[in-house]
């Protein structure tokens, strides 16, 4: 094994369903008056916890993850995509993730690069200057002022002989969703958050997306240039969300999530951190904008899984590098939200889009059935959308 493969596995990488543990153990909660987010000043990076100040000791934690499907402007090729950049403050190091699901070949790229040690000013903090984060491999940029709009992301990845360039500007149009309904997850007699105990959230849901995705294929000089286009997605979280309970005990983490994006301007995130069971419904958890601008509302909702895959993913040791474990994932899945009279059909456009280690995260399909809830005779419709699985169920 390398150097840079025991570093890789030495930087223990979070998901964003850890940060939504606390409020799934409990009740929906109670929202705030206001959002306890703010753009754009929140778009830009906060006070790590290694610079503590007066009131605060600082967020451990800190990334920008971009995520969704992009299609060729020509409609004869899907892709799913994502490009991520990570700061874990406490215990000191970063990642990057950088992935490109080819629908059509049903090929999947994907490179996980990691540091020990997070480098100073990978992230812009100064609200007067342009928005910026730069680590390893990916680079994104945007305007001063208004961050969301117009905004540049560039990434690489490489595997094997193949080598992947994206190229891509995107602008946000309306408010972002604010998961858990208003970005924030308090803790039990908690009146508001603060950097240092909890987790912020916010998710731009309905990005314009435009650019360019280069392929470099073997000893082939030229690469197949790709022009694509899209309505992405992008989280941004930061603060306090390690996998610990009210307790303080570490707990085993599990999940599986769904984003959605329909065509009607629905747009929700649902997750569940316990191992289902195929065809048995069991409860989860969503957050819910219905339209444009619109609130964000967290709600209870039912999710079935209703195909199983079975893979055999490598999981190296120091001490076992050809170390293997039997994985089931979850290709085909249910959610309802009652609530709001949603049923949606959440399909993995491939069946194995793994990262290194077995967490899978890819690119889907979601037809939905959406019926009135306000007590009318309109009829139910269906609408078709995209979404984004990630599991972790072992």
């Amino acid at each position: 094994m390398s150097n840079q493969e025991q570093k890789q596995q030495s930087v223990v990488k979070p998901s964003r369903a850890w940060s939504r543990i606390k409020a799934a153990q409990g009740a929906v909660p109670v929202l705030s008056d206001k959002p306890w987010v703010s753009l754009p000043k929140d778009m830009y990076a906060h006070t790590p916890v290694y610079i503590p100040i007066i009131s605060e000791k600082g967020c451990q934690t800190e990334w920008w993850w971009h995520i969704g499907t992009l299609k060729s402007v020509d409609g004869k090729r899907t892709f799913g995509f994502e490009i991520n950049a990570c700061a874990l403050y406490n215990p000191g190091a970063a990642f990057t993730e950088v992935m490109l699901t080819d629908v059509e070949k049903q090929i999947h790229y994907h490179e996980s690069k990691s540091t020990i040690g997070v480098p100073l000013g990978w992230a812009e903090t100064d609200q007067s200057k342009p928005w910026r984060v730069t680590l390893e491999n990916v680079a994104m940029n945007g305007p001063q002022g208004d961050p969301t709009q117009d905004m540049t992301v560039q990434a690489t990845l490489n595997q094997g002989p193949t080598k992947v360039e994206f190229d891509l500007t995107m602008t946000q149009d309306g408010a972002p969703l604010y998961v858990f309904g208003d970005g924030a997850a308090l803790h039990p007699g908690q009146a508001e958050p603060n950097l240092s105990e909890n987790n912020y959230y916010f998710s731009l849901t309905r990005i314009s997306t435009s650019g360019t995705i280069k392929i470099y294929s073997g000893e082939v000089l030229e690469p197949e240039i790709i022009e694509v286009a899209g309505e992405t997605w992008m989280d941004h979280e930061w603060g306090n969300f390690t996998d610990k309970s009210s307790s303080g005990k570490t707990q085993s983490v599990q999940w599986i999530l769904q984003d959605m994006q329909l065509e009607n301007g629905i747009t929700l995130s649902n997750f569940t951190l316990s191992p289902p069971t195929l065809d048995v419904p069991m409860k989860s958890m969503a957050t819910v904008q219905l339209k444009p601008g619109g609130e964000s509302h967290y709600v209870e909702t039912s999710m079935t899984v209703v195909k199983e895959v079975p893979f055999t993913v490598a999981t190296p040791t120091k001490t076992d590098p050809n170390k293997t474990q039997n994985r089931k994932y979850y290709t085909e899945i249910v959610v309802s939200v009652p609530e709001f009279g949603i049923e949606a059909f959440v399909k993995s456009s491939m069946p194995k889009q793994l990262f290194a280690g077995g967490i899978y995260e890819g690119v889907g399909t979601v037809t939905a059935v959406v019926n009135a809830v306000d007590g009318s005779a309109a009829p139910a419709k269906e609408v078709k959308g995209t979404a984004w699985v990630e599991q972790n169920i072992f």
